[in-house]
């Protein structure tokens, strides 16, 4: 999250001191208003943690959803003192380590808002998908104002892929051909990734983060739809 603050320019403050008994992780200044962002880290296995090597097998909506519905809750808890400071409230949700569970902004909407149903009338012959309402934010903490997922993103794989499938003639070795590969900086990843978010304001009446955070080039954003009953992306 702090790379991100920089590399954005916004002025932030790690581990302030905020007057509460909690200590939301970020104070960040954009423009003339002040931000508070608490994030959380998945590090746990999430429906993986009991399935054995080479096991093929699904998992309800539910479970699937419960290790991002458990980091919504810790932050939230985190932010409740500042329920009533005026600022927005924002819960950051990164997974450095690649854990499989569902890291996308499709899902972390369903984790907020319930799991996907699908809705269907015989007599009309329509159809829709709707939440259900056991999203960790349908009707607890309300003074969240969004939650964003934080993502590192990195080409080098695919364009280590390219360039071995372009050269990989010229050589009479694997070695000779990881060697030459080494040299080009492939596969310097950690020096060619991004950091990009996926920011998702809430439908509450918490106050709102202004539209123009997180407006990076690969940064995206979900809003509320016009009559409040779902989020659609708008950037």
């Amino acid at each position: 999250m702090a790379r991100w603050l920089a590399e954005r320019e916004y002025p932030f403050e790690f581990q302030p001191s905020w007057g509460v008994r909690t200590c939301p992780d970020f104070r960040v200044r954009h423009g003339s208003s002040v931000v508070a962002i608490e994030v959380e880290t998945i590090e746990g296995w999430g429906m993986f943690r009991n399935v054995r090597f080479g096991e093929h097998g699904s998992r309800p909506m539910a479970e699937a959803l419960k290790p991002l519905r458990e980091k919504i809750r810790a932050a939230a808890r985190q932010l409740k003192p500042l329920a009533g400071a005026g600022i927005p409230l924002v819960i950051a949700v990164a997974n450095p380590y690649n854990r499989p569970v569902p890291f996308r902004a499709e899902l972390m909407i369903s984790a907020m808002y319930g799991d996907p149903a699908y809705k269907f009338d015989s007599d009309e012959g329509t159809d829709r998908v709707l939440l259900d309402r056991n999203g960790k934010l349908t009707n607890d903490h309300p003074y969240i104002s969004a939650v964003a997922l934080v993502r590192e993103e990195s080409d080098a794989a695919v364009d280590a892929a390219a360039w071995y499938d372009k050269h990989r003639s010229r050589f009479s070795s694997p070695e000779a051909m990881a060697a030459e590969a080494r040299a080009t900086g492939l596969f310097d990843t950690a020096a060619r990734t991004r950091v990009t978010i996926d920011f998702i304001d809430t439908v509450s009446a918490s106050p709102r983060v202004s539209a123009t955070f997180a407006n990076g080039p690969n940064d995206r954003r979900w809003s509320p739809t016009a009559d409040g009953s779902g989020v659609e992306r708008v950037r």
